[in-house]
């Protein structure tokens, strides 16, 4: 069975013949060489393997001998000459057959290593041409990877400059928030002394009360006073009026600082919870982000 990978044998010269060897030998004898060599006969013949040259040669060199000499009838040579003209053309034989056997091996030999190098040598190549591709690929991933860390180090770098902004905002709603904490102290501050002011406006108007009632009693009494009485009670009288219309605007006042005081209390928790919302956000943000950068930095690394 041929071997696919095996290059086609292109088609060789006709076969040397017996007449070739002989035509060769006489023209290199007319050129002064006495007996060629077998070398000497395939260079001039340029194809034929030395054993085939060999035995030819072998074969010619017997059949001219003994068309040049005849042997005496019953001599020795007569009798050997023959025999040794078989024996010569019988090792020449033998001779261009282990040589072409041996060319035949060595031809065997040479197509099955080109073979099994022409196999090694496919292989070789596509195992080169998918190492390149993957490496193609691998340098693609590569390049897409640094990319990717490239922008997400940016964009890194924004929500750092962004948690820096909150950071800043929170600051700046802590520092409102201590001032609103130190206004709500000081309007605290404010409605205690109104409140102690209005309870001490409070004993003054229950006391003249008291004294309006003790007048009344002792006008009741002293019926003769009665017109410096009157003066008093109606000076008395207006003092209330006047007491009256402070507690009333004390009350006013204390409305408005109790508003203005869970107005601030709110503003303070209000602002309390977005900087807390806004910081929290940026840093669950930022974390993911760096969860990310050291993911991908891990897998360059691998």
């Amino acid at each position: 069975m041929t071997d696919p990978s095996t290059p086609p044998k292109s088609p060789g010269r006709p076969g040397l013949q017996r007449k070739d060897v002989a035509d060769a030998i006489d023209v290199l004898v007319e050129r002064g060489i006495r007996d060629p060599s077998l070398a000497q006969l395939r260079q001039h013949l340029g194809r034929g393997s030395n054993g085939t040259i060999s035995r030819l040669r072998s074969e010619i060199r017997g059949e001219r001998l003994l068309a040049t000499r005849t042997p005496v009838e019953g001599s020795v040579e007569s009798s050997v000459l023959p025999a040794l003209v078989s024996a010569m053309e019988r090792l020449g034989e033998e001779a261009a057959k282990a040589a072409d056997d041996q060319v035949e091996a060595m031809r065997s030999t040479f197509e099955t290593a080109q073979s099994t190098m022409g196999r090694e040598r496919d292989a070789a190549v596509a195992a080169a041409h998918d190492i390149r591709i993957e490496l193609t690929a691998r340098a693609d991933q590569v390049k897409d990877l640094r990319e990717t860390i490239k922008a997400l180090r940016a964009e890194a770098g924004d929500e750092k400059k962004r948690l820096e902004r909150a950071e800043s905002a929170r600051q700046k709603f802590e520092t409102q928030a201590h001032t609103l904490s130190v206004e709500l102290k000081s309007m605290t501050e404010a409605h205690d002394r109104l409140d102690k002011a209005l309870a001490e406006k409070s004993t003054a108007f229950d006391q003249a009360n008291a004294a309006h009632e003790s007048l009344q009693k002792e006008h009741a009494v002293l019926s003769g006073a009665h017109t410096g009485m009157e003066a008093t009670v109606a000076r008395q009288a207006e003092a209330a009026e006047q007491d009256q219309t402070l507690i009333q605007e004390l009350r006013g006042a204390q409305a408005v600082l109790e508003k203005r005081a869970i107005e601030a209390e709110q503003r303070q928790a209000t602002a309390d919870a977005s900087a807390t919302a806004m910081i929290d956000g940026l840093e669950a943000r930022l974390a993911d982000q760096r969860r990310v950068i050291d993911s991908l930095i891990e897998k360059v690394g691998a």
